[in-house]
């Protein structure tokens, strides 16, 4: 963690490392809330809706709207935006307070679009919503901090780190992150030495790396 980006690296290359298609126009149903209407006058594509219903038997709680927002996430992460969008905008029409549905948005125009205004505007209301989940919080994070808004980006891992229960690591490793780019040695190093024993592979050897350094030795 001794180079100046290294830590924040860890969070810009699993979601926001790919070329971009910014500027290109998309039908409807592959812009969030299909291009901006009321929740109400959206018809989201029956096949879509098909997909979700028969995904959505399999699940304990039977919800419509979760399944199509899973279902965009798994096309989201084999890189299928123009499959995944349709998706999370079904997901947003079902249930216009899905978090799940906004989150999907915010990593489509971060990965596809590389708009980063309309990115944030969707994290935030995804991480608005009662029901939002630790991962949103997560992945706006790794915005801010892909970004170096290390300011902005610990209140944020805070948040997460209060509905993630036990599973806080990449949480911590965040805050690791944030306060070693601010400077804030000691904050850092405590956190570093906390943490360091749940993380693995190359996250685990760059808070091993910090907390041998000169930064954490004279702390």
């Amino acid at each position: 963690m001794r180079r100046a980006r290294s830590a924040a690296a860890f969070l810009a290359v699993s979601f926001f490392a790919s070329a971009a298609l910014a500027g290109r126009d998309y039908p409807p149903d592959e812009r969030p809330m299909y291009g901006g209407i009321e929740a109400k006058d959206a018809k989201p594509d029956e096949r879509i809706l098909s997909e979700c219903k028969k995904a959505a038997k399999k699940r304990a709680d039977s919800d419509v709207s979760a399944a199509c927002a899973s279902l965009g996430f798994q096309a989201f992460h084999a890189g299928e935006f123009q499959r995944a969008m349709p998706f999370f905008n079904a997901a947003w029409a079902l249930q216009p307070g899905n978090a799940n549905a906004f989150h999907g948005f915010a990593l489509v125009l971060t990965e596809r679009d590389e708009n980063d205004v309309g990115a944030e505007e969707m994290f935030k209301k995804a991480i608005e919503q009662p029901a939002a989940p630790p991962g949103a919080y997560l992945d706006y994070a790794r915005f801010l901090i892909l970004y170096e808004r290390y300011d902005d980006a610990i209140p944020v891992l805070e948040a997460g780190m209060e509905k993630a229960g036990r599973s806080k690591p990449d949480f911590q490793f965040g805050l690791v992150t944030a306060y070693e780019q601010l400077h804030e040695y000691p904050k850092a190093c405590e956190l570093a030495r906390q943490v360091v024993g749940d993380l693995k592979d190359a996250k685990r050897d760059a808070v091993r790396e910090f907390i041998g350094g000169e930064h954490c030795r004279a702390s």
